[in-house]
């Protein structure tokens, strides 16, 4: 007599994108840009009042560096509370397959693609909703600049022997391109030292991040993941390479057993055990064209087809973006059946 035992695994993996930011800048007094068409205006001053216009231009450098750097930290987002500023009302859950985000080195992360349905869903819903659009990353960088340069300023504390009087508050316009990223600010202030009096309103400040060319390699990965489902492909394959009627391996998606032998498998040890295969291969996933990647060489027939999903084929001209896949043993939801 022969039994008939089928396993169904169902994994939800969110796809996390992190847009890496250095922290280098430039000052240019004029620059050029014909492809943006950037009318970028700086005052130039004069004598005594340089040391201010250069405490101005500093702290502009400063927060927009920081602005930068958070949003490529929380995927493309400075803070996710913010709804007045990105229109997305994240709900942050302590269990990351019921959250809009996960927590990763004490950051929270929205997903870009994940099931936003209840768990054990017939019609599940698959989302995108959380991916930023260029104009709101810019909306925000506009406002963290205009709400943190009076506080970098201090009052003009440091400024002795000055007096620094602003007659508007700091307005700033950002221009997101893919080499640079450009804040032009408007601060009216008026400076004056032993009777010499200066006003000075255009700022601007060229961070040569490229968040454009970061921004499109990140959607093009997750369009690759949303046409293909790459990564749950690794994922069946990885269920499939470990799993056998042995309660010492992963529950087979389908077998088939003699007579009236029974296996049982532990569902928390199942988990953990899975987990510890997806640190192990997800950090080995390339993308083809990015920088860094290389062909995997098996050492076996077996480990060319495995391997072979490994690398994923693009002709996207990524350059020198870097792409890393990263699993730290997040949580996730799974469901077997049949169980007891």
């Amino acid at each position: 007599m022969k039994k008939r035992g089928q396993v169904t695994v169902f994994i939800i993996i969110g796809i996390i994108i992190l847009l890496i930011v250095g922290a280098l800048f430039v000052f240019k007094s004029q620059i050029k840009n014909a492809q943006l068409e950037l009318a970028l205006k700086q005052d130039k001053a004069e004598g005594e009042a340089v040391a201010v216009q250069e405490f101005v231009s500093s702290c502009l450098n400063d927060v927009s560096i920081d602005a930068l750097e958070l949003l490529g930290q929380h995927g493309g987002y400075i803070n996710l509370s913010r709804s007045d500023l990105h229109n997305r009302d994240f709900s942050i859950e302590d269990n990351p397959t019921s959250s809009d985000a996960v927590t990763f080195n004490n950051l929270e992360i929205p997903y870009w693609w994940y099931e936003d349905s209840e768990h054990g869903c017939t019609r599940c819903s698959i989302t995108t909703k959380n991916v930023p659009t260029i104009e709101t990353m810019e909306l925000q960088v506009n406002a963290y600049v205009e709400e943190q340069l009076n506080t970098c300023l201090n009052n003009f504390e440091s400024m002795k022997g000055f007096t620094v009087t602003q007659t508007s508050e700091p307005v700033a316009e950002t221009t997101v391109s893919s080499d640079s990223v450009y804040i032009q600010l408007t601060y009216p202030v008026t400076i004056t030292k032993e009777g010499v009096t200066t006003q000075l309103e255009n700022w601007y400040v060229e961070v040569p991040v490229p968040l454009q060319q970061i921004y499109d390699s990140a959607t093009e990965i997750l369009t690759m993941q949303v046409s293909d489902q790459f990564l749950e492909q690794i994922t069946i394959n990885i269920i499939s390479a470990y799993s056998g009627l042995d309660e010492n391996r992963l529950p087979p998606l389908a077998a088939f057993t003699e007579g009236y032998t029974v296996v049982y498998w532990v569902k928390t040890l199942v988990k953990e055990q899975l987990q510890q295969y997806l640190n192990t291969y997800v950090p080995l996933i390339q993308i083809q064209g990015t920088s860094a990647s290389v062909d995997l060489e098996p050492s076996t027939e077996y480990g060319e087809g495995f391997f072979t999903l490994l690398y994923r084929e693009s002709l996207y001209p990524f350059e020198k973006i870097k792409a890393d896949f990263i699993y730290d043993n997040f949580d996730y939801y799974m469901d077997i059946t049949p169980s007891s």
